[in-house]
C-alpha cells in the first residue's frame, strides 16, 4: 500500500481570486492557467493499490478558498482510496469553528495549512488551540513551506525551521513540510532530521 499525501481538489475558477488566477498564469503570457481537477483524472492516472490524502485550501491573503464540504464530498467519490484533510486560515474569524466542522461533522481526517499563502508563521503562539486539537484527536498536519509565484504572500512565513517549537510543544502530532521547502531544502532536512514528529514530501 502506498500513500500519496500530497494532492488538491477544488472548483476552479470559484476557489481562486481574479489576481491569483492572473498571477498563476503570469509564466505563459497571453494565456490563463487551467487548474481544473476531477476524480476522473485522478483515478486514470493514480497507481493501483495507492490510497491519496486531498484537500483544498484557504488563505484569504492570497485569494484561495476552498470549502472543506467540497473536499468531503469529492472524497464521497471513492472513500477506499481517498482521504480528506480539512483546510483552516487562522487569520480569519471563526477559524476555530471550522477546524471542528472539517473534523466532527465532514469527518475529514487531518489539516492543510498554507502559512505563506494566508499571511502567518506556525510558531505564533496564537496557534496553541489548534496545535492541540490535533494532537488531541490524533490528526496530521500538512504545510505548505517554499516559495510561491504570489507575490504578496510573504516568504518570512514559508520557512521550514519556525515548526521547530511547535513540534517540541505538540509531541504527539505529526507535521509533514510540504515540498521539501523548496529552495530551503537544507533547512528542511535539517529540521527532520532533528524532530521524529516532523515529515516532508
Amino acid at each position: 500500500m502506498t500513500i500519496d499525501i500530497h494532492s488538491h481538489a477544488w472548483p476552479f475558477p470559484d476557489a481562486f481570486s481574479e489576481d491569483f488566477i492572473r498571477q498563476a498564469s503570469g509564466a505563459k503570457p497571453g494565456s490563463t492557467v487551467d487548474l481544473t481537477v476531477t476524480y476522473e483524472n485522478y483515478r486514470a492516472t493514480v497507481p493501483e493499490g495507492t490510497r491519496t490524502v486531498v484537500f483544498g485550501g484557504k488563505a484569504k491573503l492570497s485569494g484561495v478558498w476552498v470549502d472543506d464540504a467540497y473536499i468531503a464530498n469529492y472524497v464521497s467519490q471513492d472513500p477506499g482510496h481517498l482521504i480528506g484533510f480539512l483546510s483552516v486560515d487562522p487569520t480569519q474569524p471563526g477559524w476555530q469553528d471550522e477546524l471542528r466542522h472539517g473534523h466532527e461533522a465532514l469527518g475529514l481526517r487531518g489539516i492543510k495549512l498554507l502559512p505563506m499563502y494566508a499571511g502567518f508563521k506556525v510558531n505564533d503562539p496564537s496557534l496553541d488551540p489548534l496545535w492541540q486539537y490535533a494532537e488531541d484527536r490524533g490528526l496530521p498536519v500538512l504545510m505548505h513551506t517554499g516559495t510561491t509565484f504570489v507575490k504578496q504572500a510573504p516568504l518570512e512565513c514559508t520557512l521550514p525551521h519556525l515548526i521547530e517549537p511547535v513540534a517540541l510543544k505538540y509531541p504527539g502530532v505529526k507535521f509533514i513540510l510540504a515540498h521539501l521547502s523548496h529552495p530551503w531544502e537544507g533547512e528542511c532536512i535539517v529540521t527532520i532530521r532533528k524532530h521524529p514528529n516532523v515529515f516532508a514530501d
